[in-house]
């Protein structure tokens, strides 16, 4: 799918000689919220869930220089777009604000499906973090406290039940190969990536 739009680009971009260019990806070694050269580690986006979560908030906010990067109708992960984790937490902490300013607290329920779905989008990009860092178990407890307290940065006091994140997590996550395990206590979720089997 990448190679054929690619190959769009190419036939729609020709250079002043006449030869055939491809258009240019973002500048592979920049953040695309920041465009700063630093010595922080660049993360790739790996999920199309995150292009359009990505693209909402820009366009929400009114971002057309993050909507004019991101233009020409291909997603985030085939341009191969990168982010500093602080460049992605300032820009999670903009759209908070923004959400702050535009949506008085419990009054509409748009307003909480959009902050339930920046704080689910937040915490698949904290366990896609910690995938690429090489950490496979998370406790389902933790998780849950996590999107709640996230919840309550936004001035919203709605919580979710832990089954029902678990499912929404399982159900996001289950071309990634992940499972819970339980001990009647504490459930587990863990990606088979991380587990040796003997």
């Amino acid at each position: 799918m990448l190679e054929r739009a690619r190959q769009r680009l190419m036939r729609k971009r020709k250079s002043v000689e006449g030869e055939v260019t491809l258009r240019p990806k973002h500048k592979l070694n920049l953040s695309v919220f920041c465009d700063e050269i630093t010595s922080e580690s660049l993360h790739e986006f790996t999920t199309l869930n995150m292009d359009k979560v990505i693209r909402d908030m820009a366009s929400e906010m009114g971002d057309s220089d993050l909507l004019v990067k991101l233009s020409g109708g291909i997603d985030i992960v085939a341009i191969e777009g990168k982010y500093h984790i602080s460049c992605l937490t300032k820009y999670r902490n903009r759209y908070r604000s923004f959400l702050r300013t535009q949506c008085a607290p419990l009054q509409s329920n748009v307003c909480m499906k959009k902050a339930r779905a920046l704080v689910f989008a937040e915490l698949v990009m904290d366990i896609e973090s910690a995938l690429e860092e090489g950490v496979y178990v998370f406790k389902l407890i933790e998780l849950h406290t996590t999107y709640e307290s996230r919840l309550k940065t936004l001035n919203f006091d709605s919580s979710i039940n832990r089954t029902q994140l678990k499912k929404e997590l399982l159900d996001y996550f289950k071309g990634h190969g992940i499972q819970e395990q339980s001990d009647g206590k504490q459930v587990i979720l863990f990606f088979q990536k991380g587990c040796i089997l003997f």
